[in-house]
Parts: C-alpha cells; sequence; structure tokens
C-alpha cells in the first residue's frame, strides 16, 4: 500500500475521531472519550504480527471483566485483535495457508462433539455458548499458528517466561513485607497458580539451553517463580509444576550423553541439572531453617488439601468427582449437555442431602477428564483425550528431532506438553475461561514447532 493512500486512510481516521468525540461531548460521555485511543492501538495491533502476539501474552497474565452482563473479558478483545490481525495478514499476503495445522482436526472434533451432546443433553440452550467458546478459541488457535511464523518460537517462549517473572516479583513484595501473612494474586488473580506452573518448567528449561551469558538470569528468574507459587500457597500448582520441571530435568539428562560439540557440552549440561538439584535442596533448607513459620504455613495448606474433614479440600472433590461419575454412568454416550453440570442437582434431586451440596453447588468438577464425562460422554471425551495424546506427541517429535545440542524452547514445550497430560487427567481448566486462552497460545507453538521440524527448517 502507497504512502500517499495511507496518508489518506490517517486523514479520514482523524476526521472520523474529531467527529466522535465532538458528538460524545455533546452527550457528555466522557469515559467513551477516555476510550477513543484504544481504536488506533487495535488498529496498530491488527496491522502488525509481531505486537498482535506480544499484547495476547501479555494480556494472559491479566484477567480483568470489560462487561459483567455478557460477560467479556479483556482476554476476548486481545484473542479478537489476534484473529484480525492474522486475517488481515492473509489478505495482504494474497494468498491462503495450504494445510491445516496438527491438531486442527482435534478441536474440531470436540466442537462437533459439543454440538452433538448439547441437542440431545437436558439443557441446549446451555451448550450454546459452550459451542460458541470453543469455536472462537479454535479462529484463535488458527490465528496464532498463522502469526506464529512471522515471530520466533523462542521469542515467544521468553516472552511468556519474562512476564511470568514480573508477576511473581509483584506477588513477592507484599508477601516479604508483610512477614509471609499476606497473599496477593496480582493482575492475574486466580489464575496465577495455573500460568507460573508452566512457566516453574519452561524456564528451568531455558536455564538448561542458555548461552553462558544468559544461563544466571533464567535461573534467577526461575528461583523467584517458585518464590512466587510459594508466597501464594498455590497447592495444585506448586505440586504440578515441580514434578513438570522434574520431566524437564530428566529428559534433559537422558540427552547428555547425544549432545555434540556443536551445542552445550554435556559436561556444562550436567553441572546445570546438577547445579538446579543443589539450589533446589538449598532453598528448602534455608526456608525450614530461616523462616520455619512460612514453611509450616506451606505445610498447613496441603494439609488442608488433603484433609477428610468436611471443610477439607480433598473431601470437596471427592464429591465433586463424585457427581461427575454419577451423571456419566447414567448418561455415558452423551453426558448431561455441556454446561449441565452445575445442574446436575435438577436431574439427581437425591443431591440436596449432601451436608457440602450448598458449598459445591456452583462449582466446577475440578477435573476437566471427568467434566468431560459428566457433560459430554464418552463421546467427547474421546475427543479430549486424543487432543492430549496428539499434542504430547507433537511435543515430543519436535524434541526427539532436534538431535543436536539441548534446544531450551523445545525442551520447554516438550515440558508444557507433559504439564498439560498430568493436569488434564487430574485437576485443570485448559478448556474453559481465560485459561484455555492460555492453553491455546502453546498448542499454537506446539503445532508451529512441529511443522517446523517436520519441513527441517532453522527454529
Amino acid at each position: 500500500m502507497s504512502k500517499p493512500v495511507l496518508a489518506a486512510y490517517g486523514v479520514a481516521f482523524l476526521l472520523v475521531c474529531s467527529a466522535l468525540t465532538i458528538y460524545l461531548i455533546f452527550k457528555e460521555q466522557y469515559l467513551l472519550i477516555l476510550a477513543l485511543p484504544a481504536v488506533p492501538l487495535a488498529a496498530l495491533i491488527i496491522t502488525q504480527p509481531r505486537l498482535a502476539l506480544y499484547q495476547y501474552v501479555f494480556v494472559l497474565f491479566i484477567e480483568f471483566e470489560l462487561v459483567p452482563s455478557i460477560p467479556l473479558y479483556l482476554m476476548d478483545i486481545s484473542a479478537a485483535l489476534v484473529i484480525l490481525a492474522a486475517l488481515l495478514d492473509i489478505l495482504l499476503g494474497n494468498h491462503v495457508p495450504r494445510h491445516m495445522p496438527r491438531l486442527s482436526f482435534n478441536y474440531l472434533y470436540i466442537i462437533i462433539a459439543l454440538s452433538v451432546c448439547g441437542i440431545l443433553g437436558f439443557w441446549p440452550a446451555l451448550a450454546i455458548r459452550h459451542v460458541l467458546s470453543t469455536g472462537v478459541l479454535f479462529a484463535t488457535f488458527l490465528a496464532l499458528y498463522h502469526l506464529i511464523s512471522k515471530v520466533s518460537i523462542s521469542e515467544l517462549v521468553n516472552w511468556f517466561f519474562v512476564l511470568a517473572v514480573l508477576h511473581s516479583v509483584y506477588v513477592l513484595v507484599p508477601f516479604i513485607v508483610s512477614g509471609g501473612q499476606e497473599r496477593s494474586y496480582g493482575l492475574a488473580f486466580a489464575i496465577f497458580g495455573h500460568q507460573t506452573q508452566i512457566a516453574l518448567p519452561v524456564g528451568l528449561a531455558l536455564y538448561l539451553g542458555a548461552a553462558r551469558k544468559r544461563a544466571p538470569y533464567y535461573l534467577v528468574g526461575t528461583v523467584i517463580i517458585l518464590s512466587g507459587l510459594i508466597a501464594t500457597q498455590s497447592r495444585a500448582p506448586i505440586a504440578f509444576g515441580l514434578v513438570s520441571s522434574l520431566f524437564v530435568l530428566i529428559v534433559a539428562h537422558s540427552r547428555v550423553k547425544s549432545i555434540s560439540a556443536l551445542g552445550t557440552s554435556a559436561e556444562n549440561l550436567r553441572r546445570r541439572i546438577q547445579a538446579v538439584v543443589g539450589i533446589g535442596i538449598v532453598l528448602v533448607g534455608l526456608v525450614f531453617v530461616l523462616k520455619s513459620s512460612i514453611f509450616s504455613r506451606v505445610l498447613t495448606r496441603f494439609d488442608e488439601l488433603l484433609s477428610m474433614k468436611p471443610q477439607g479440600t480433598l473431601l470437596w472433590r471427592i464429591e465433586l468427582w463424585k457427581k461427575a461419575l454419577t451423571a456419566f454412568l447414567h448418561h455415558p454416550i452423551f453426558g448431561v449437555g455441556p454446561g449441565g453440570y452445575k445442574h446436575l442437582h435438577e436431574i439427581f434431586t437425591s443431591l440436596h442431602f449432601a451436608p457440602t451440596f450448598p458449598t459445591l453447588r456452583r462449582m466446577t468438577a475440578h477435573n476437566l477428564f471427568l467434566y468431560y464425562l459428566a457433560e459430554t460422554g464418552l463421546l467427547g471425551t474421546v475427543g479430549l483425550i486424543a487432543l492430549v495424546i496428539n499434542q504430547f506427541h507433537l511435543a515430543r517429535v519436535g524434541w526427539l528431532r532436534v538431535q543436536d545440542g539441548l534446544q531450551s524452547s523445545t525442551l520447554a514445550l516438550y515440558g508444557w506438553a507433559f504439564l498439560f497430560t498430568l493436569s488434564t487427567m487430574i485437576d485443570a481448566a485448559w478448556m474453559y475461561g481465560q485459561l484455555s486462552f492460555l492453553a491455546i497460545f502453546f498448542a499454537a507453538l506446539v503445532s508451529r514447532q512441529f511443522s517446523i521440524v517436520r519441513d527441517h527448517q532453522p527454529t
């Protein structure tokens, strides 16, 4: 597009904004006037693929509801900008993608399964929202996959890690200042633990494969992220993050013997693995000796998690899981319908007599696998399992194809795929809410990485 044409568009845009400003002043809509700068910012984002991706990852860490009645979140706007940016890039490039990315058919199957189960379920109206939201996720996945070709995978993984470190500092400050009394989740609120449980193995992978000068920064950042998890006392995320980090260490150690002189030396990698293990032991020891109160407080939180008392979290989860299994056993093929889990008491009236009913009535199953079993039966759960297996397979292939050296971003995505597989079968909410946009981002990275190694292109 020529400069005169761009200038003409710019002048027309300024005239429209000026007219809107005058109109809003007369209407005394001053808040809308303040929102006008968002229009040119959005225009800038959708014309710059790199900026569209960076703002998407940035907003992943901000859980902010714009319109409660819909509900509409800032993340929804961010995803829409990514979709528009991808569409504009395709139109201006005058070419249509030749093939669908891997995982596409997994998401398509889930959308179809949700639709069928919704029609045959008890609350078809509730299913509409789930089908539409999953459709938006699929469009976001395709858009991210397309735009990621404009930016290196390692660059985006690093950006995610940097933001996780900054947010961990954000939650650590009030925790330290208050002497361990205040728990702050920052702008991410309840999803902070889920984000940092991913960032923990990601940071570890980046440290293991980093150049010598940058490695200390990754190590310090990873320690900060772990400290942020401990400060928020996020029990399940701490466990998932540590187990996934152990997976990354084991996978990295398995490559020590095969690393050539072109990549990180075997001895250097072995020392880094030993350093991580040593630092972990020292940190636990220091916390236990110097800040035993903090350590005991975290242990108390885990004790609450495993408690079988009426107010115990484990007992609550067991009750939620039993509800899901009850729904599945009565409706094994199609489930009760998407969105129906919170309304199971309308079908199974005996749930009203459970002592935990008033507390657990509006909670989800706290287990994505059982949640799908209850709402979509075997038809939808097969699609979820296929997605989990396929994503892990693609990440594993991406890792195995890079034979020469330890490529940190590839190892990071392998760690993510392991965490996704583990948490889906136990906890997590990767297919609904803001966390679904986080899962879609990593799914797009895994799919793009697989395309790169398949085509033998440099990352």
